[in-house]
């Protein structure tokens, strides 16, 4: 499905194609809209071709136009792949979590992925009914665009590989006991033609009795759901009463647009339902909000929504992050054939351009001080930040000037991530990374004062800064001695450097046996794959050890990687095989 947008205009467009087996629906329109596309085949024009390629040109007048590549690929019946991918969050540490937490992970495919389902067990005692696997559904997460870079920059040859980061914000007060206990998630993947496969799953441990943080939900705008003109942003919000006398009051309740500055909620309406699930709580029965959102200000596309809440205790969480789309009519339209580059980019020869190599940058989360980033070795400034926690990075200053920014991804330079925005005036980058987004994002911000530029560079971390990989042996193989233990681990928290200094791996023998230390892995060898996704710093993360000695049976293989700035072993990974 595309959508065309105009700025200013009620122009009508069309949108034809330059390949016959295109096939164009509701392909014209007046003001903003959206058709669809799908391949047919007349007069067998497809023939015995496998990968075919084609354009759509949407036109709205003389100047007005812009163009779609089109890539069709051909597979013989039953020689496609299944999907495959990835449960990655929350982790599975031992600690307990409370209120909402992302549930995330990626996932391909050979021609595409229909959805992810995210389900779970039924606890004891729980009387909820189970569906024919045994399980209870919770949710269909949301497919992200540019949410995880590592997936995007290690599969660019797949289908839809730089949306394949899913995520869901799961309230976990919603689940059965309000939470309390211990909970496994399940995680599938369906690609388009039916094919099923289980990509993970998690088994965590809810403690919601000792919660300290607000909690609520955004109910309009849903997931992914559109809006147009002006429309009402309804929510609630409630807080813990482990603190006697703890309340939320009018005030205290903002609601961010793609991150920005925030904005009071009318706090307050009545909300009987809330009030049912969730007894005994303080503003149980004044638990809703009310924001009037005017979607005519914002571009038409994707925007992220969210809210902020203070108790009068000065605990403080943000709730109900989500993207939703804005389409109106007379919006935006770019009038180009490709991508325009950022004013910086399109070069003048009076230009000065000057790298802000050592000035830092501040940085505020939502639940903690404002503190400096410096650069590093690579002039880059690190900001660290957890899924759904929301940061302010104050560039550095300089008067008078305007800031442009721009994500940089394999050296091609593009929008900054959705739900982000830069006051390019006050040079004040604001993000809250939804659930889905994993990994590192470098980004560039430029200021621009008469003919003098200067670029700073900003890599945001989201998520878990120890980050590993076992390549070998796979899962589930059975090995024949010698074999490699291999792969890479990093922390991408580390200011130079990948940031570990030794790994070390085990192995537990599945019967019970006591552990056996397999020795020290040799450290450091170059990972250009890891350098490309996550920065030139980390590719010299690689670790191997040779495995022989083993008693024949099977092992959990664990590789505890030592991180230099904790000095502690941590980020551990397991891999289960059978040794003959």
């Amino acid at each position: 499905e595309v959508t065309v947008t105009l700025t200013g205009t009620q122009a009508a467009w069309t949108a034809t194609a330059n390949q016959p087996w295109v096939q164009i629906n509701n392909g014209a329109g007046t003001g903003s809209g959206r058709f669809s596309v799908e391949a047919v085949n007349p007069g067998d024009v497809i023939g015995g071709q496998e990968n075919l390629n084609a354009s759509i040109t949407i036109n709205a007048g003389p100047g007005l136009f812009t163009v779609v590549p089109v890539t069709l690929r051909i597979k013989p019946a039953g020689t496609s792949d299944f999907p495959f991918g990835s449960f990655d969050t929350p982790i599975t540490s031992g600690t307990s979590l409370e209120g909402s937490f992302a549930v995330t992970g990626w996932a391909l495919d050979d021609i595409g992925i229909d959805r992810v389902e995210i389900w779970r067990d039924r606890a004891p005692g729980e009387t909820t009914p189970v569906a024919a696997n045994g399980k209870i559904f919770i949710a269909n997460p949301l497919f992200v665009a540019g949410a995880r870079p590592d997936i995007e920059g290690g599969f660019n040859d797949h289908p839809f590989a730089s949306r394949a980061g899913w995520g869901y914000l799961l309230l976990s007060w919603g689940l059965f006991n309000q939470g309390n206990g211990p909970v496994t998630l399940y995680a599938y993947a369906f690609d388009v033609e039916g094919h099923q496969v289980l990509l993970g799953s998690k088994s965590i441990v809810v403690n919601n009795a000792a919660a300290t943080k607000p909690f609520g939900s955004i109910d309009v705008p849903s997931y992914g759901g559109t809006m147009s003109g002006t429309n009402f942003n309804f929510g609630w919000a409630l807080t813990p009463n482990s603190v006697a006398g703890c309340v939320i009051t009018n005030g205290n309740v903002f609601v961010g647009i793609d991150s920005g500055p925030l904005t009071p909620v009318s706090y307050g309406d009545t909300r009987t339902d809330i009030q049912a699930a969730f007894p005994g709580f303080s503003n149980g029965s004044n638990s809703g909000g009310a924001y009037l959102l005017e979607t005519t200000a914002l571009t038409n596309g994707t925007h992220q929504i969210g809210w902020y809440v203070v108790d009068n205790c000065g605990r403080a969480e943000g709730i109900g992050s989500r993207f939703f789309q804005v389409l109106n009519g007379g919006s935006s339209f770019v009038p180009s054939t490709t991508a325009a580059a950022p004013e910086s980019d399109r070069g003048s020869g009076a230009m000065s351009v000057a790298t802000a190599a050592t000035e830092p940058v501040l940085v505020q989360r939502h639940d903690r001080d404002w503190h400096w980033s410096y650069p590093n070795s690579e002039g880059t400034r690190l900001v660290a930040v957890e899924q759904g926690q929301r940061i302010e990075v104050q560039l550095p200053s300089a008067a008078g000037a305007t800031y442009e920014g721009r994500r940089v991804f394999n050296g091609v330079k593009s929008a900054l991530p959705l739900g982000s925005s830069l006051d390019a005036k006050a040079g004040v980058f604001y993000w809250e990374p939804v659930a889905g987004f994993l990994g590192s994002f470098d980004l560039e911000f430029v200021s621009s004062k008469g003919n003098e530029q200067r670029t700073t560079a900003v890599r945001v971390l989201v998520g878990p800064a120890m980050r590993a990989a076992i390549d070998t042996p796979p899962a589930g193989s059975v090995m024949q001695q010698p074999f490699l233990v291999g792969g890479w681990a990093a922390d991408l928290a580390a200011l130079d450097g990948a940031g570990i200094d030794t790994v070390h791996v085990w192995a537990y023998p599945t019967d019970g046996r006591g552990p056996i230390f397999l020795g020290v892995a040799t450290y450091g060898d170059s990972r250009p794959d890891v350098g490309g996704v996550f920065g030139e710093q980390f590719q010299n993360s690689a670790y191997n050890l040779i495995v022989s000695g083993l008693k024949p049976g099977a092992y959990d293989v664990v590789v505890y990687p030592h991180r230099v700035e904790t000095n502690s072993f941590e980020g551990a990974l397991a891999v289960r095989v059978t040794v003959r």
